[in-house]
């Protein structure tokens, strides 16, 4: 089974979509197969810089699911990520990219095939945790 890793990234108080210039032509946020015998982060973060330029601090797992894609099984594993800079160069792969407060997320109004009622929670959360754990993210 292919895995998919996603990257629900953040800097400062604001998460990034970009535009797919692939089917689904929709909004996501940074996400990718893994290449074969590749390490979940090291495929999170290489996706990222691949997609955006930009680097990422992997915090927390957030979700792990199987799911349909392209009528074929994909395991998908999303974590929280801290963006070092928020100044994007976007590949190939995307015409355009958003940066959208957390706290609109609820709110949003673009066309995305991703749940994020619950984003909120888990970058708090991520927060949490790079604070109790020293984590440096500015």
């Amino acid at each position: 089974m292919d895995v998919a890793v996603v990257a629900i990234t953040v800097f400062k108080d604001k998460c990034l979509f970009l535009k797919r210039n692939f089917d689904p032509k929709n909004w996501s946020p940074p996400c990718g197969r893994l290449e074969k015998e590749e390490e979940p982060i090291d495929g999170l973060k290489r996706e990222v810089l691949e997609e955006t330029s930009l680097e990422v601090i992997p915090i927390i797992t957030v979700d792990a699911k199987n799911v349909l894609y392209n009528k074929k099984p994909l395991l998908s594993i999303s974590y929280v990520c801290f963006a070092t800079s928020d100044k994007v160069k976007l590949s190939h792969e995307h015409s355009d990219y958003k940066w959208i407060a957390i706290d609109d997320l609820k709110n949003i109004d673009i066309d995305t095939d991703f749940n994020v009622d619950a984003w909120p929670l888990h970058i708090k959360t991520a927060y949490f945790y790079a604070q109790e754990k020293k984590i440096s993210i500015s």
